[in-house]
């Protein structure tokens, strides 16, 4: 790292907002405030509860680390043109300058990089080795899997490396490669991954400005211009040049590209300070907050068609009295974007401040925030839900030895019919959280329904 970066490579990896590399979350994870989002480090399968048993998956991911888009290609390409022009003046540590060219083609903008095929197939192989007893013996079949993505190339190849690594050695082409099914919906038909372009309610407050990035914009303009000097003065362009708040935005872009991408740390990443970095992460995540999380409950309301729907998955194996004969899926995989995990997350009421985030935030307000994209939305971030049946055991001898034993077997199929002998646990990032209202991370199914009830009947039409 050069003289002016006073962090390490760690810290750095772990603040670039929401082209931050994964990372399975710990309680003690290097995310400066991780208190209140998640719970203990302890593996969640190794605490489940007495009599509970795993019977259902719904997980929703995020992407994993991908190519910049085109938009910002160009950016990135006009930024450097920028600097080009006083190449002959700029201090000889940054000569490498002078042969960059944007590392990142255009015909393959936005694509999933190999690190983002990893990223998916590294969490289903933890996944696998939590539950190898729920995994154990459930052979891939449509009818018991459900895998679907975005119409977007990243998402769907995320979805392909999960499945992967889910289902490696099981199937039999190529030896032992096993085909998935693999369902979509068009870009302004999908309402469960895609509802900020789905929702016209939500595009018309954005397109009308109730929806903005003014917070974002404000903070720049307080910090910018001193991140500015110190990057034209480590230049050696001092009176000669001035970055402008988007230039900065860029350079600052570029560091986040070439460390989620390359490993990069010494381009651009050698022109900022930690308190540079910190700068940009707090403008960037103030514009996620208002556009994409609380600060507008329109922002994660239109995230309930997706929770809806996950609910109604469990309630329909709840409800069912002889789950031998349950035909619908129970390991749901969605894949979807940024835009669909930050008002997910807020909609579960996770990584909530008690106050709202403002440009005059103070420091401590700042340094203390819950809400940090970096955190909540990596690549490939994911939330997982785990339904258990924890009835309690029944004495079946009397049911064994006596086929006419009806009012044995009715009671045990009212106990599963009871939503009060579920449990839900609820993951961010590999790790259990705590949802708002729960009196525990294992949170009993009726309780959570509860808390949901406003999600559960959300009408799409009349809202959206």
């Amino acid at each position: 790292l050069g003289p002016y970066q006073d962090y390490d490579f760690n810290w750095l990896s772990k603040h670039l907002s929401t082209k931050t590399p994964y990372y399975k979350l710990t309680e003690d994870s290097d995310n400066d405030s991780n208190s209140g989002s998640a719970g203990s480090s302890e593996d969640s399968a190794s605490s489940i509860p007495p009599q509970c048993k795993l019977v259902s998956i719904d997980l929703l991911a995020r992407h994993g680390s991908r190519l910049p888009v085109e938009s910002s290609i160009i950016r990135l390409n006009q930024m450097a043109a920028d600097i080009y022009q006083y190449q002959d003046k700029i201090s000889k540590q940054f000569h490498w300058i002078f042969n960059w060219t944007v590392p990142y083609p255009k015909d393959i903008a936005g694509n999933l990089i190999t690190q983002g095929q990893f990223e998916h197939y590294n969490i289903s192989k933890r996944l696998l080795n939590k539950y190898p007893e729920y995994f154990a013996n459930m052979k891939y079949k449509p009818q018991n899997y459900e895998i679907s993505s975005t119409l977007v190339s990243r998402t769907g190849i995320s979805a392909s490396s999960f499945a992967y690594g889910l289902l490696e050695g099981t199937g039999l082409l190529g030896g032992d490669f096993q085909p998935v099914f693999h369902q979509t919906a068009s870009l302004n038909e999908d309402k469960l991954l895609r509802f900020f372009d789905t929702c016209d309610y939500y595009k018309d407050q954005v397109k009308n400005g109730t929806i903005n990035k003014n917070e974002q914009l404000v903070w720049q303009n307080l910090t910018f211009p001193n991140i500015s000097i110190e990057i034209s003065e480590r230049l050696g362009l001092s009176e000669i040049w001035m970055p402008t708040n988007g230039i900065v935005s860029n350079i600052i872009e570029s560091c986040a590209y070439d460390m989620s991408i390359g490993n990069i740390s010494d381009h651009w990443c050698s022109l900022l300070s930690r308190q540079n970095i910190l700068d940009w992460e707090y403008a960037e995540d103030l514009s996620n907050y208002w556009i994409k999380s609380y600060g507008h409950q329109v922002n994660y309301k239109i995230a309930s068609q997706l929770l809806q729907k996950m609910i109604g998955g469990f309630d329909k194996y709840v409800k069912t009295q002889d789950k031998s004969l349950y035909r619908e899926p129970i390991n749901i995989l969605r894949f979807g974007h940024a835009e669909t995990v930050i008002p997910f997350l807020a909609l579960l009421g996770l990584y909530k401040d008690s106050e709202p985030l403002f440009a005059n935030a103070t420091k401590e307000q700042i340094e203390n925030r819950l809400f940090r994209t970096s955190v909540v939305s990596p690549y490939a971030s994911n939330i997982g839900m785990f339904l258990f049946d924890c009835a309690p055991d029944n004495d079946t001898s009397d049911s064994s030895s006596d086929s006419n034993s009806g009012p044995s077997n009715h009671h045990l199929n009212s106990k599963h019919r009871n939503f009060e002998n579920f449990k839900i646990l609820v993951e961010h990032n590999e790790l259990p959280v705590l949802i708002p209202g729960c009196d525990g991370k294992y949170c009993n199914y009726a309780t959570f329904r509860k808390i949901f009830s406003d999600v559960i009947s959300f009408e799409w039409k009349s809202y959206c």
